[in-house]
């Protein structure tokens, strides 16, 4: 029984904790983060999604033990994926490791992702102004370099970074999603990056947050088709759903350098959703249609609902409660429990 309880208590110390710099206690949820999906070796673990090693994740863990401090696994998570993650004919990784049918182990696509690729350069970037590793910023160097070259493209009077580099561009279209909208990353690379573009990418990242929602509810989708020919964004019908996606959308505000009256702007759908929540928590929306799912939720949308009744100054003790729940019988969950560390900082 003790182990059961000692998780409880260490994930219940995680929901309620909020500070900008990590506690003793806070520090153990780490360490139970890293235990649940960190190898010894540094790899990172998708575990519901076929124990899968992708580049998000590693993004994600690279931010993490940066922001716990945590050199020797961020030393650990780097060289796993100096050593694993192959790039592609651009010079970008591609995002996905893991078994193939034959049982070997290694890369199972070239094509990239994005925001991982972002993640990854922004943490390499922090932690070598910390640690001055040379290193680390040589590979975000590179990273960035290619992603400009080969993912940014110009939308009518927008800047706009394609997802990957395969498959989400027509001669009519640019598939985007809106989740990619890293304010974070864009404001700080835009004061220590030389180039302007990162700036660019800031203020276009506002307009199109602004012009990608859709139905009565105003709520971002997991995917959004730009028309070039008619300028304007309209709902992929591959992904026209608030959801597994979309719900890091105002977790990203949050977590952006706008000032709060910005963010209570963009954010105000999101509470207006929230108000709708008084007894029965909602989760996956068909835009297209305006059909709400009593069902479809997951915890990191538990962790970001939790997360915006604080920003509101609402209640968040139900969804705080629930999440405990839901989390108290998975162990599995890597993308909720990354979503819940993003929200402790």
């Amino acid at each position: 029984m003790w182990p059961k309880l000692r998780c409880f208590v260490l994930l219940m110390i995680f929901f309620l904790g909020a500070c900008a710099k990590p506690s003793s206690k806070q520090d153990e949820v780490w360490q139970t983060y890293k235990s649940r999906f960190i190898q010894s070796d540094g790899r990172v673990i998708d575990h519901q999604n076929g124990a899968i090693t992708h580049t998000e994740g590693i993004g994600y863990a690279l931010y993490f033990a940066y922001r716990f401090d945590d050199s020797e696994s961020f030393e650990r998570i780097f060289g796993w994926y100096r050593a694993n993650m192959h790039k592609n004919q651009q010079g970008i990784i591609g995002w996905k490791w893991g078994q193939h049918p034959d049982g070997s182990w290694g890369m199972l696509s070239l094509n990239n992702a994005t925001d991982g690729d972002l993640w990854i350069a922004y943490a390499l970037m922090l932690m070598s102004q910390r640690s001055d590793h040379q290193e680390y910023r040589q590979e975000a160097h590179v990273l960035l370099t290619a992603i400009k070259q080969h993912l940014l493209r110009k939308a009518d009077a927008i800047s706009v970074l394609l997802p990957g580099v395969e498959g989400f561009e027509t001669a009519q279209t640019l598939r985007l999603n809106p989740s990619y909208l890293l304010l974070e990353i864009f404001a700080y690379l835009s004061k220590n990056d030389a180039d302007p573009i990162w700036n660019a990418l800031h203020v276009s990242a506002q307009k199109m947050l602004e012009s990608s929602v859709f139905s009565a509810l105003q709520l971002h989708p997991d995917w959004v088709l730009f028309d070039r020919q008619k300028k304007q964004f309209t709902l992929d019908p591959q992904g026209p759903y608030f959801g597994y996606d979309a719900i890091r959308v105002p977790l990203m505000i949050l977590r952006s350098d706008l000032d709060d009256q910005r963010k209570r702007t963009l954010l105000q759908p999101y509470r207006q959703y929230l108000e709708m929540m008084r007894h029965t928590t909602l989760g996956k929306v068909e835009l297209d249609k305006g059909e709400v799912s009593l069902y479809d939720f997951s915890g990191a949308h538990l962790a970001v609902y939790a997360a915006l009744c604080r920003f509101f100054g609402m209640d968040a003790t139900r969804f705080e409660a629930e999440l405990s729940e839901r989390m108290n019988k998975t162990h599995e969950d890597y993308y909720a429990f990354s979503l819940y560390l993003f929200t402790l900082f």
